[in-house]
C-alpha cells in the first residue's frame, strides 16, 4: 500500500463512497468533492492498493492547513492508515488545524497520539447541536 498525493477525477467516486460509509448523512456530496478536486488549494492524499482504502482532504491556507476530512473504509480501520496520511501531511511543515465532533473519541485519540493539541471549542457547530473541538498541530 502506498500514499499518493495525486488523484484522478475517477478516484473521487471511491473517496465519496468511503465518505458516505463513514459519515452517513453528514458526508460531503459528490459535487463538494468535485469542487474541492478542482481547487488549486485543496490537497487530497490517499492510501491505495488496487482501491482507495483511506483518504485525507486538506485546504492549503498559505501558512497553515485546514484538515477538512479524514476517513478510512470500514474494513481497513485500525490499521494505521489515517495516521500515515496525517504523517504525510505533516511533512509539509505547516501548522494544521481541524475540527472534530466532541463525540468522536476515536478521532480525538488519533489526533492526541500525534501531538495535536485541543485549542478551542465551537459551541453547537454541527447540525445536531454538538460542539466541535478544535485541534492544532504546530
Amino acid at each position: 500500500m502506498e500514499i499518493k498525493n495525486k488523484i484522478s477525477a475517477d478516484d473521487l467516486l471511491e473517496i465519496y463512497e468511503i465518505s458516505k460509509q463513514q459519515f452517513g448523512a453528514e458526508s460531503w456530496t459528490f459535487e463538494q468533492f468535485e469542487n474541492s478536486y478542482s481547487s488549486p488549494t485543496t490537497i487530497f492524499l490517499v492510501m491505495k492498493t488496487e482501491t482507495i482504502k483511506s483518504f485525507l482532504v486538506a485546504q492549503d491556507c498559505v501558512d497553515s492547513f485546514d484538515l477538512l476530512l479524514v476517513a478510512t473504509s470500514e474494513s481497513d480501520k485500525r490499521k494505521g492508515l489515517a495516521s500515515a496520511l496525517l504523517s504525510e501531511l505533516e511533512t509539509f511543515k505547516k501548522p494544521i488545524f481541524l475540527e472534530v465532533k466532541e463525540s468522536n473519541v476515536p478521532a480525538q485519540k488519533l489526533y492526541e497520539s500525534k501531538d495535536y493539541k485541543l485549542i478551542s471549542r465551537r459551541k453547537n457547530y454541527y447540525k445536531n447541536g454538538e460542539d466541535a473541538l478544535i485541534f492544532q498541530k504546530k
